[in-house]
């Protein structure tokens, strides 16, 4: 051979065109998404997979929320997944964001888990000319605390907050009303957090609105627990109440 190659030491399933089963993909998360299931699934082993799933609390985070809060769960029914996208913001827009631009109400935090439906719903609020601030984890820190300063003052209304942004930063955010998500948290716990943030000595009927699709399961099951998600999940109503 011009390789010095002795064909006798190539195994017969690399020739066969199987060398990509031979592989081990190791993926490490503290909770599971869609996302990384598409990815794994889509990885060929052999033996095939292995997931040593993370013990999820059979109550979510509810028992963490200090302060009774008014919680609305609105379910939007979509067909795939490449609908999710647009289905959620137009449910967001005839659902919610009608109704926040015309109560002029100071105070209202919305939160987006991506950056990618930051951006979007960025540009939407900008389209409408609604006053609003925009902080992710790429805002610089001088703007992120002037942005909290015009929030908490009610100089601006609304604040539009990432996932990306609370997880780094940690923010304690003053002067939240009401919290509108847009989306909820992959980290259950953020969820906890935010509306742990409302001064209840202020306010006398702290609210969050909570926006989610089928597509949200885990991260519903993560909040609510499991056996409470399945049952929403299920349910024909849209709506769901909590205190």
């Amino acid at each position: 051979s011009n390789h010095d190659t002795d064909i006798m030491r190539i195994r017969e399933w690399y020739l066969a065109g199987r060398a990509r089963q031979y592989l081990q993909t190791v993926a490490l998360s503290s909770y599971g998404t869609a996302e990384l299931n598409a990815f794994m699934g889509a990885c060929l082993n052999l033996e095939g997979t292995v997931k040593f799933p993370t013990k999820t609390a059979a109550k979510g985070c509810m028992p963490a929320i200090l302060s009774p809060v008014k919680q609305l769960y609105m379910k939007h029914s979509i067909g795939s997944i490449a609908e999710e996208s647009d289905s959620r913001l137009a449910h967001f827009e005839a659902e919610v964001l009608t109704k926040v631009v015309d109560s002029f109400t100071p105070g209202i935090l919305i939160f987006v888990r991506s950056y990618f439906e930051f951006v979007r719903l960025r540009n939407r609020l900008d389209d409408q000319n609604v006053d609003f601030v925009a902080l992710s984890e790429y805002t610089e820190r001088s703007k992120a605390d002037r942005y909290r300063s015009l929030f908490a003052s009610g100089t601006k209304r609304i604040l539009l907050y990432t996932e990306r942004a609370h997880f780094y930063y940690r923010y304690r955010i003053k002067g939240i009303r009401d919290i509108v998500f847009y989306s909820l948290p992959d980290h259950a716990h953020f969820y906890s957090e935010l509306l742990n943030m409302f001064d209840t000595s202020a306010i006398q009927q702290p609210t969050a609105t909570v926006l989610f699709s089928k597509y949200d399961s885990m991260q519903l099951s993560r909040v609510v627990g499991v056996h409470q998600a399945k049952q929403m999940m299920a349910s024909e109503t849209d709506t769901f109440l909590m205190a």
